[in-house]
């Protein structure tokens, strides 16, 4: 009880719409997906893009792949042509694309093709989308607070995945934001909010700017066989439900500030999956390598990582139905409820 209730003020202070059934989504006047492409669980069948086959190759509307020439409008004409038509995979081909805000639709794959780099520009060859209005930033840090200031962002959206063999860049990205920070920054690499059914698969993340990835009030995420090589904040998933992480590496370095976890920051989510991740850093961190907070149905197996200088490696804060196990210097550990604990 303690997890939902808190799960709901979190989803209401970060500007995300809270998870109903549908009979109150009905009433709230909130659109609910046809059945045939409603998840249903771990095992779902839900319709995902992801597929390089009938592919809308981002060349065919304009893009240059030459690591000079601005691509993001040739992107994001193909990810609209491919939403327009129904879904399908959107291709990026071998090549360097300088990129600034792409936007992800539903029904439609990004598949980022073997020698393929999607760069994330800097500010000053052409601005990122502003960070949408949340008043209810004052409450928690800038980063957490918007989405839409994101190398790739989806708002709202369903049914879409981000895969392929290619490197997504965030060679321009910021990692904060403070009164000198240029307007127009990006500050995420991948960043999604109150969507559902999305898969992040096989790609490769340098330098993710504040977040690699930041998830918030997504349903049915899956985050498998990527690699993150981060000067930030690794993954973070806030107020999500049926959250599966597999086959992964995460190498942050030493952060600044009082950020809560180097590897993989959970709070107020309901089913949480973590097997085979293992978390590096570049150097002696202060910071546990995961941390949980207000966190239900928690099962982690096979998470190796370092130490932190404090000693701990997993942090645990208000967490029900947790299991740990199979991960090297740690003993195995279940817990029906744990207020706080460290190991």
């Amino acid at each position: 009880m303690m997890v939902r209730l808190t799960m709901f003020v979190a989803l209401l202070i970060a500007g995300v719409t809270p998870f109903f059934p549908a009979s109150a989504k009905a009433s709230a006047g909130l659109a609910e997906a046809p059945e045939a492409r409603r998840a249903q669980g771990a095992g779902s069948g839900a319709r995902v893009a992801g597929t390089p086959s009938a592919a809308f190759d981002v060349r065919a509307f304009g893009a240059k792949g030459d690591g000079a020439t601005l691509d993001t409008d040739a992107i994001n004409k193909a990810i609209a042509a491919a939403h327009a038509a129904g879904g399908g995979t959107v291709r990026v081909p071998a090549g360097s694309y300088l990129s600034t805000s792409i936007h992800l639709q539903s029904n439609v794959g990004l598949f980022i093709d073997h020698g393929a780099t999607i760069v994330a520009a800097d500010t000053m060859t052409g601005p990122y989308d502003e960070p949408e209005p949340n008043g209810a930033d004052r409450y928690q840090d800038f980063g957490h607070s918007h989405w839409h200031n994101a190398l790739m962002w989806g708002d709202g959206i369903e049914n879409v995945s981000i895969s392929g063999p290619g490197v997504i860049h965030g060679k321009g990205l910021v990692r904060n934001h403070n009164d000198s920070t240029p307007r127009g920054s990006g500050d995420k690499a991948i960043s999604l909010k109150n969507s559902r059914n999305v898969v992040i698969r096989d790609i490769s993340i340098l330098h993710g700017g504040w977040f690699a990835i930041l998830s918030t009030g997504v349903d049915n995420l899956t985050i498998d066989n990527i690699k993150i090589d981060t000067n930030r904040d690794g993954i973070d998933v806030d107020a999500c439900r049926n959250v599966r992480i597999s086959n992964a590496t995460v190498n942050s370095p030493f952060d600044f500030g009082n950020i809560p976890a180097y590897g993989l920051y959970a709070r107020y989510v309901n089913g949480l999956t973590v097997h085979d991740v293992q978390f590096t850093v570049d150097n002696a961190d202060a910071r546990p390598a995961v941390r949980l907070d207000d966190v239900g149905r928690a099962d982690l197996d096979h998470v190796v990582a370092p130490h932190g200088a404090a000693g701990s490696l997993f942090v645990l804060r208000r967490v029900t139905d947790f299991l740990l196990r199979n991960s090297p210097g740690v003993p195995d550990v279940k817990r029906t409820s744990v207020e706080r604990e460290s190991f």
